[in-house]
Protein backbone atom coordinates (compact mmCIF):
# COMPACT_ATOMS: atom_id res chain seq x y z
CA UNK A 1 0.00 0.00 0.00
CA UNK A 2 1.31 3.41 -0.91
CA UNK A 3 1.02 6.54 1.02
CA UNK A 4 -1.84 8.28 -0.34
CA UNK A 5 -3.38 5.32 0.10
CA UNK A 6 -3.09 4.50 3.90
CA UNK A 7 -3.95 8.21 3.99
CA UNK A 8 -7.17 7.54 2.44
CA UNK A 9 -7.55 4.70 4.35
CA UNK A 10 -6.93 6.79 7.40
CA UNK A 11 -9.19 9.68 6.40
CA UNK A 12 -12.23 6.37 6.45
CA UNK A 13 -11.59 5.77 9.74
CA UNK A 14 -11.81 9.25 10.77
CA UNK A 15 -14.94 9.32 9.31
CA UNK A 16 -16.36 6.70 11.44
CA UNK A 17 -16.23 8.43 14.41
CA UNK A 18 -19.40 10.08 14.81
CA UNK A 19 -19.92 13.39 16.42
CA UNK A 20 -19.74 14.74 19.40
CA UNK A 21 -16.97 12.22 19.25
CA UNK A 22 -13.59 13.21 17.46
CA UNK A 23 -10.83 11.15 15.62
CA UNK A 24 -8.19 9.97 17.96
CA UNK A 25 -5.75 11.42 14.86
CA UNK A 26 -2.35 9.85 16.66
CA UNK A 27 -3.77 6.53 17.39
CA UNK A 28 -5.10 6.48 13.25
CA UNK A 29 -2.18 7.67 12.11
CA UNK A 30 -0.05 4.95 14.27
CA UNK A 31 -2.48 2.54 12.70
CA UNK A 32 -2.00 2.68 9.70
CA UNK A 33 1.94 3.83 9.36
CA UNK A 34 4.09 1.27 7.90
CA UNK A 35 7.95 0.16 8.40
CA UNK A 36 8.19 2.17 4.70
CA UNK A 37 6.38 5.43 5.44
CA UNK A 38 4.89 6.92 8.70
CA UNK A 39 1.79 8.98 8.38
CA UNK A 40 1.85 12.47 10.33
CA UNK A 41 -0.98 12.96 12.39
CA UNK A 42 -1.37 16.84 11.65
CA UNK A 43 -1.61 15.82 7.91
CA UNK A 44 -4.36 13.49 9.00
CA UNK A 45 -6.14 15.76 10.61
CA UNK A 46 -6.06 18.42 8.27
CA UNK A 47 -6.84 16.35 5.50
CA UNK A 48 -9.68 15.09 7.15
CA UNK A 49 -10.88 18.42 8.00
CA UNK A 50 -10.43 19.03 3.86
CA UNK A 51 -8.16 21.88 5.24
CA UNK A 52 -4.97 20.49 3.25
CA UNK A 53 -4.75 18.58 0.00
CA UNK A 54 -2.67 16.27 -1.34
CA UNK A 55 0.64 16.98 -3.30
CA UNK A 56 -1.26 15.06 -6.07
CA UNK A 57 -4.28 17.48 -5.82
CA UNK A 58 -2.41 20.76 -4.86
CA UNK A 59 -0.17 20.40 -8.28
CA UNK A 60 -3.27 19.50 -10.63
CA UNK A 61 -5.24 23.18 -9.26
CA UNK A 62 -2.02 24.85 -10.00
CA UNK A 63 -1.43 23.62 -13.29
CA UNK A 64 -4.98 23.89 -14.91
CA UNK A 65 -5.36 26.64 -17.30
CA UNK A 66 -8.99 27.49 -16.65
CA UNK A 67 -10.86 27.77 -13.99
CA UNK A 68 -14.39 25.80 -12.75
CA UNK A 69 -16.98 28.67 -14.66
CA UNK A 70 -14.28 29.11 -17.78
CA UNK A 71 -14.64 25.53 -18.18
CA UNK A 72 -18.19 25.62 -18.31
CA UNK A 73 -18.01 28.07 -20.90
CA UNK A 74 -15.75 26.35 -23.19
CA UNK A 75 -17.69 23.09 -22.46
CA UNK A 76 -21.47 25.36 -23.67
CA UNK A 77 -18.97 26.76 -26.86
CA UNK A 78 -18.25 22.98 -27.67
CA UNK A 79 -21.95 22.25 -27.23
CA UNK A 80 -23.15 25.01 -29.52
CA UNK A 81 -20.40 23.95 -32.41
CA UNK A 82 -21.55 20.25 -32.49
CA UNK A 83 -25.57 21.38 -32.28
CA UNK A 84 -24.39 22.47 -35.44
CA UNK A 85 -23.10 19.39 -36.23
CA UNK A 86 -19.44 20.98 -36.45
CA UNK A 87 -17.43 19.32 -33.94
CA UNK A 88 -14.49 20.63 -32.94
CA UNK A 89 -10.91 19.27 -33.37
CA UNK A 90 -8.40 19.51 -30.82
CA UNK A 91 -7.03 22.57 -32.90
CA UNK A 92 -10.19 24.17 -32.41
CA UNK A 93 -10.86 23.21 -28.70
CA UNK A 94 -7.10 24.88 -27.90
CA UNK A 95 -8.36 27.58 -29.80
CA UNK A 96 -11.34 28.22 -27.78
CA UNK A 97 -9.35 27.96 -24.26
CA UNK A 98 -6.58 30.36 -25.35
CA UNK A 99 -9.51 32.72 -26.40
CA UNK A 100 -11.35 32.23 -23.34
CA UNK A 101 -8.18 32.55 -20.68
CA UNK A 102 -6.23 34.79 -22.75
CA UNK A 103 -3.04 33.51 -22.90
CA UNK A 104 -1.53 31.02 -24.70
CA UNK A 105 -1.27 27.34 -23.82
CA UNK A 106 2.14 24.57 -23.48
CA UNK A 107 1.86 22.25 -25.83
CA UNK A 108 0.47 20.18 -22.80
Amino acid sequence: MDKERAIQAAILVCNLVEPPFKPNYTEIARNHSTDEFTINRTTLSKRHRLKATSHQEYISEVSRALTDTQEEELVRCIKRYSARNIYPTTKMVQNFVEEICRFELSKN
